[in-house]
């Protein structure tokens, strides 16, 4: 029997309504949601009341009262799924744990030291967040193993929806968690169907768009670059509109303590940033500037007023050196990475083809210095 069956059986019966689509688990990108039927923008295609979604609120007190009331949402709902699982229907549709092998999370140390600054930096956060989740776990379930709580806290970090009701609100706003059977089976795309909860009505995934029959239909996880794709869920986009080079590491060497300090007060520091038009982000340029300008000036530049031309000439070339250098640093990179011999073959693709991707938009970005046309 076609697995999917017993799923959409039990998701009936707990209010779950599906139209138009269907899960489809021989997609390249393994399960997702394929339309069954010409669709027209606007259909509501699935409805998730309430009663059927795993939230804190859901959480047994057998659990709640074994660890600390700061416990993240993210650290009960990974107790939850395994001491309190989910419908055996619904566990047979969520990824087994080789499945997460293309997480940097997995990967050995010698090529998580390989990642792009940005990636392995949300890589570290990941791991303190995760050590912190199982600290408290432990103390109160030593039945638990580490590796058995690895895997469910990615589950929940790669299959949760955002969930704002009066009781998470009280929490930040990335541990807003909630996890939704069928909802969770649309894979991302840049562009795709809208989400939307309420309290009273629960979630619905509405067509943002015509689909044609056996069309796949995905959802869009958010406007990610692809540094953050491939931290927070093991893949890369080839074609990413929302994709970024962070600089930070880069250029925040060459501003000097007063500057760096000023740009801080006035919360302008970090996120200096190559679009995909591999021109910087407007952040960038002002730090840029900030480098360049006389002293009699900088100030002013922060605050909104007009870098003058030879600033900006100045600031294009510091871009130019800085790029230049970096390449630099790519090819490096790269070679270390054909270099790696204790890493998957998934691994040491996933690397080569991100910096494939950062070479790409900084070669594009130096030739717009050179053509002295990369800051305006």
């Amino acid at each position: 029997m076609d697995k999917t069956v017993p799923l959409l059986t039990w998701a009936a019966k707990e209010g779950v309504t599906i139209a138009g689509i269907r899960p489809e688990t021989q997609l390249k990108s393994g399960h997702g949601m394929m339309a069954t039927r010409d669709l027209k923008k606007g259909e509501v295609l699935v409805t998730v009341p309430t009663r059927a979604i795993r939230s804190r609120e859901t959480v047994p007190a057998s659990i709640l009262n074994n660890v600390p009331e700061t416990m993240t949402i993210h650290g009960l709902l990974a107790a939850a799924f395994l001491l309190n699982p989910p419908a055996e229907s619904w566990r047979r549709l969520i990824p087994e744990r080789k499945d997460f092998d293309t997480f940097p999370f997995f990967w050995p140390k010698a090529a998580q030291e390989l990642l792009p600054a940005e990636a392995k930096r949300l890589v570290i956060t990941q791991q303190s967040n995760f050590d912190q989740d199982w600290k408290n776990i432990a103390s109160g379930f030593p039945e638990i193993s580490l590796e058995g709580y690895e895997y469910a806290w990615f589950v929940v970090g790669t299959r949760s929806f955002y969930y704002e009701t009066p009781q998470t609100i009280l929490y930040p706003w990335h541990d807003r968690l909630a996890l939704l059977p069928i909802a969770d089976l649309f894979n991302h795309a840049e562009i795709g169907c809208q989400v939307s909860h309420s309290a009273e009505e629960g979630y619905k995934v509405t067509a943002d768009r015509a689909y044609g029959k056996g069309s796949e239909v995905c959802t869009s996880y958010g406007d990610h670059s692809n540094d953050f794709l491939l931290a927070e869920f093991g893949f890369l986009l080839r074609n990413n509109a929302h994709d970024q080079v962070y600089l930070d590491q880069l250029l925040l060497p060459k501003l000097d303590a007063e500057r760096r300090g000023f740009l801080e007060q006035r919360k302008r520091l970090g996120a200096f940033l190559l679009k995909p038009s591999s021109r910087p982000c407007p952040r960038t340029v002002i730090a840029l500037c900030l480098v360049c300008a006389p002293a009699t000036d900088w100030k002013d530049i922060v605050d909104g007023k007009k870098s003058s031309k030879s600033t900006l000439t100045a600031a294009n070339k510091l871009l130019q050196g800085i790029l230049e250098a970096f390449l630099v640093e790519i090819t490096a990179h790269r070679r270390k990475v054909t270099a790696l011999d204790n890493a998957s073959d998934v691994c040491r693709t996933l690397l080569a083809e991100r910096w494939d991707q950062i070479d790409k938009l900084v070669r594009k970005a130096v030739q717009l210095t050179i053509s002295n046309n990369a800051i305006q």
